[in-house]
């Protein structure tokens, strides 16, 4: 299933979400999902760093946070899923959004002139395989793939280059130098709208997270739970426990048709654990068709 930019639209109950806190500036991929799940007029809080995100949300600068939690070729990014847990930010709604990748450069520069290539870690990896083909490179990492672009242009050097999607490349009227240059190129992101509070009306999803008790055999008890229940495990994940070392907690994500049926699997597990969190119950994402960003 496909969605259009209108059925992405997060509806909170209660909650009039007007500002959003965003890593990186305009143009950047945090601020086209928000404008995809928050509406295009959709106010924007730029921050240079996800904590920083966390802050804005937190003291109130900011009513919601769009942030991103998992890349098709990156994986997991779990510094970001330790954020939501720890500062107990609450989960309503996801985005997938596809990520296409262009290698800029400033009009009239050649891609043979390039010595210098700048963006956000996280895209670099997405480019691995095409930048070790340029091993003289050199990498620069900026808060967001639209800085990068912004830097390039502040220099105005034609040895320096900045990977970003071709809507960054058009809002900043440089070139692509080469086009479609991520490793995968069915080439995903998620993000996840995030709150102090709020649901939504028909969840399908939720993401929560539990310690188990220290016996043989107790997470596939819980588990089991589950699936008896007609709840599907959609991801399983352990994090970290700050105020317990060398313990792990689970973080896991189930879809279902029925909210009484995820009510009572809940209901049932909660003796069986040490500790439950629920971190959002929300409406399921699919691939949400979005081309040239």
């Amino acid at each position: 299933m496909k969605l259009s930019a209108d059925t992405c639209q997060v509806q909170v109950q209660d909650l009039d979400l007007q500002r959003v806190a965003i890593m990186g500036t305009e143009a950047s991929f945090h601020h086209r999902a928000a404008q995809l799940m928050l509406g295009p007029a959709v106010q924007v809080h730029s921050c240079r760093s996800f904590a920083e995100e966390v802050s804005a949300l937190q003291q109130g600068r900011a009513d919601a946070a769009i942030m991103a939690v998992e890349n098709t070729i990156v994986g997991l990014m779990l510094p970001n899923l330790h954020q939501i847990v720890h500062h107990n930010l609450r989960i309503l709604g996801e985005l997938y959004l596809p990520i296409e990748l262009q290698l800029l450069g400033l009009p009239g520069s050649r891609i043979e002139d390039v010595r210098t290539v700048y963006s956000h870690p996280y895209a670099l990896q997405q480019c691995e395989a095409f930048l070790a083909r340029f091993p003289h490179l050199q990498r620069i990492e900026s808060t967001d793939t639209a800085s990068a672009a912004l830097r390039l242009l502040e220099l105005g050097d034609p040895a320096v280059a900045a990977v970003a999607s071709s809507y960054v490349g058009g809002h900043f009227g440089l070139e692509v130098l080469a086009p479609d240059i991520h490793t995968q190129q069915e080439n995903f992101t998620r993000f996840m709208l995030l709150g102090r509070q709020g649901r939504v009306s028909k969840p399908t999803k939720a993401t929560f997270w539990f310690l188990v008790t220290h016996q043989p055999g107790a997470l596939a008890q819980v588990l089991s739970v589950f699936s008896l229940h007609n709840l599907n495990m959609t991801k399983i994940t352990s994090i970290a426990v700050p105020e317990h070392p060398n313990e792990f907690a689970f973080l896991v994500e189930f879809v279902f048709q029925e909210y009484r049926h995820y009510e009572l699997a809940l209901e049932l597990i909660a003796p069986r654990v040490r500790k439950l969190q629920v971190l959002g119950e929300y409406t399921q994402a699919f691939f949400t068709p979005y081309g040239g960003n």
